[in-house]
């Protein structure tokens, strides 16, 4: 019983160790964005269904090519796997970034993943032929208790601790032990001596359509909530476990000998949990704490009942890996719903309101299905009367889908969604507003005579307006800005300027020339180049910026590794001398100027920022610039008449590398 709780144990958390882990080696090759742990998680699903495949095939072999095959494939991958991708392997500018991302994942965690997601269905498959007299489902829960040490253990414990490359090198270690731990099981294995168990439709009670149907919803729930919580917020490892974490609870909680679910509690607390959400979803509330905490606690309640009622319709032990497999697979399902179709068919986050709905149904019906019925007719009024909500449920989710008023455009894509509305049509305000999320990136007026005007934030009055306009005014200026949005800073070019923008996201650049005016009537030359801007940046010998203005960070998950000391260095190093640095931290939920005071102090620049109140007025929004330069002497007086020193920030944020971040220290909760 030791060795195979050991493998079980050491196999999960080798297993759900990885993702986390895989995500940060991945992020800054995409653009820091959310999606990037949406195309993950649908990765290690699809790898999860494999793995359960195979210990399923593999389990219907005699005990000897069971051993013989598997512990022969842990050995081999043991000694050949690189789990670290390469440079060679970063995506180019323009490439598909959905099937780039899950290329690198297949070529570097494949394999391995593979012999990982088959270690629980086939511990306890030999498990069960070893020990037939007792039952092989409490161990599912040690598997789904390691998972949660490891989830939850990367973001507080590991990840503070160790490297990437160190969080890798323990993995593989810790890969080798497995292999150990599967010798010695195997040994076991063989010595017993036990009969080959052939799986039969009587022995396993059928295959029931609700195996794939309850972990299909859970699965796409836990991704919705996951898409949703990191809109807006960097989607740093806290924010990818918790949900996670939460989502393998309700497996342990629902797969111990004696499982802690109570249908009714958890039936009612999530219809009450998503009427509240529904009204979330209809006014809009910012408040990301309540958000945290509403959303994860309408997916843990969904997830009890949905792996709850899983639970009640589990077969004999002689069936256990069909079942696993059934599992996996709709999980699989719901994972491809939300990565890939769901993107594919909605310009927004729909699939969030319609897989509440779709719970809500599926678990009343279970109710009404459940092989264990209510024991008396009032029982039964009591669950039926849980359809009001269902009612008040299915009518506040769908006003979601009303359209605001003035939208013109609206479209989504692995980076996000984007809106384009019409503000104070018919009037001479009357302007374009362009919304990445739930926050606004740009806007510009659509008269003759004001759509030429700087708006949003980067009025004249604003830190990058009053940079820019200290600039040299007796030469053309050479400008480089990382983040388009709809290309205000082209309106302050002049003939012979030269302004180039870096832009991860195409629709971005479709919609800045499509809707907008700044960019094609600019007197500068303007160059928009595709592809991450940091990646940009180090492909290109060029170098000689006047002012590199990173307007990347206002919203829609602010992408960390551009604001690491290796970027920060390579934003100096392109710098012409007595060049500026323009780094916009207005934020949400962040604190950058902490963050950006820090790496100035580390890097030795000198630094001030600037701050600009709301002015409906003139269509400014609040904002806050940090100016950093080699020389204080680089900073104009228009700057310096308005700007405050970085003396007493720096104090509270770590200073973040490519292997170090900690946007949990820096978030404003």
């Amino acid at each position: 019983m030791a060795v195979h709780a050991l493998a079980t144990f050491l196999g999960a958390f080798l297993l759900f160790f990885c993702q986390p882990m895989m995500g940060r080696f991945l992020l800054p090759w995409f653009g820091g964005g959310a999606a990037v742990w949406t195309v993950s998680l649908l990765f290690f699903q699809v790898g999860l269904v494999a793995g359960y495949a195979y210990a399923h095939v593999l389990s219907r072999l005699s005990g000897k090519l069971q051993v013989g095959v598997h512990c022969s494939l842990l050995v081999l991958t043991a000694v050949t796997q690189n789990v670290v991708p390469g440079e060679a392997w970063r995506p180019e500018g323009g490439e598909d970034p959905t099937w780039a991302a899950l290329r690198i994942l297949a070529a570097h965690i494949g394999l391995p993943y593979l012999l990982l997601s088959a270690t629980a269905p086939l511990i306890q498959s030999w498990f069960a032929r070893v020990h037939p007299g007792e039952s092989p489902y409490r161990l599912y829960a040690t598997s789904n208790l390691a998972a949660l040490i490891a989830l939850f253990g990367y973001p507080f414990l590991f990840e503070p601790a160790l490297r990437r490359g160190e969080q890798a090198f323990a993995w593989q270690m810790g890969f080798g032990l497995l292999v150990v731990c599967f010798l010695v099981a195997g040994r076991g294995m063989r010595r017993a001596g036990v009969p080959d168990v052939r799986e039969s439709s009587a022995s396993v009670g059928g295959w029931h359509p609700l195996w794939l149907i309850l972990p299909g919803l859970s699965s796409a729930l836990l991704l919705a909530v996951t898409n949703r919580l990191s809109e807006n917020v960097p989607p740093f490892p806290f924010l990818w476990v918790l949900p996670l974490s939460l989502h393998l609870l309700s497996f342990v909680l629902c797969f111990r000998e004696r499982p802690l679910y109570h249908r009714g509690l958890f039936v009612r607390l999530f219809g009450v949990g998503a009427l509240l959400l529904a009204g979330q979803l209809h006014h809009q509330t910012p408040d990301f704490l309540w958000h945290l905490v509403l959303q994860n606690t309408v997916l843990f309640c969904a997830c009890m009942v949905m792996h709850g009622e899983l639970y009640r319709r589990r077969p004999r032990a002689d069936g256990l890996t069909g079942y696993y497999l059934a599992i996996a697979t709709g999980g699989a399902l719901g994972g491809v719903l939300v990565a890939i179709v769901s993107p594919a068919v909605f310009e927004r986050l729909s699939e969030f309101p319609l897989l509440l709905i779709a719970t809500t149904a599926v678990a009343f019906w279970t109710g009404r299905r459940d092989p264990r019925p209510p024991s008396s007719l009032w029982a039964s009024v009591k669950l039926e009367s849980g359809l009001v909500p269902v009612v008040l449920l299915g009518y506040l989710g769908l006003q979601a889908f009303n359209e605001e008023e003035g939208v013109i455009h609206r479209s989504r894509n692995f980076f996000g969604t984007q809106t384009v509305k019409v503000i104070e049509e018919g009037t001479p305000r009357a302007r374009y507003e362009y919304g990445h999320g739930v926050i606004v990136h740009g806007m510009q007026y659509l008269g003759d005579g004001f759509r030429h005007l700087p708006t949003a934030y980067f009025t004249p009055i604003s830190g990058i307006g009053l940079a820019w306009n200290d600039l040299a005014q007796d030469r053309p200026r050479h400008v480089g800005v990382i983040g388009l949005g709809v290309g205000t800073l082209a309106a302050y070019g002049r003939p012979g300027d030269r302004i180039r923008f870096y832009e991860i996201d195409p629709k971005v650049i479709a919609v800045a020339n499509e809707l907008f005016f700044y960019l094609k009537e600019s007197k500068a030359d303007v160059e928009v180049i595709l592809g991450d801007g940091r990646s940009s940046l180090e492909a290109e010998s060029e170098k000689g910026f006047d002012l590199l203005v990173l307007d990347a960070f206002s919203g829609d998950a602010p992408p960390a590794h551009l604001l690491t000391q290796e970027a920060f260095e390579l934003y100096r190093d392109h710098l012409a001398p007595g060049g500026i640095i323009a780094v916009n931290v207005t934020n949400v939920y962040l604190d950058l100027l902490d963050l950006v005071a820090t790496q100035a102090r580390e890097l030795g620049l000198a630094g001030v920022w600037i701050s600009q109140g709301e002015d409906p007025t003139h269509a400014a929004l609040k904002s806050t610039w940090v100016l950093l330069a080699e020389r204080p002497s680089a900073f104009g007086p228009g700057v310096l008449r308005q700007a405050n020193r970085l003396d007493g920030f720096g104090e509270r944020a770590s200073i973040w590398t490519d292997e170090f971040s900690a946007p949990k220290e820096i978030l404003n909760w």
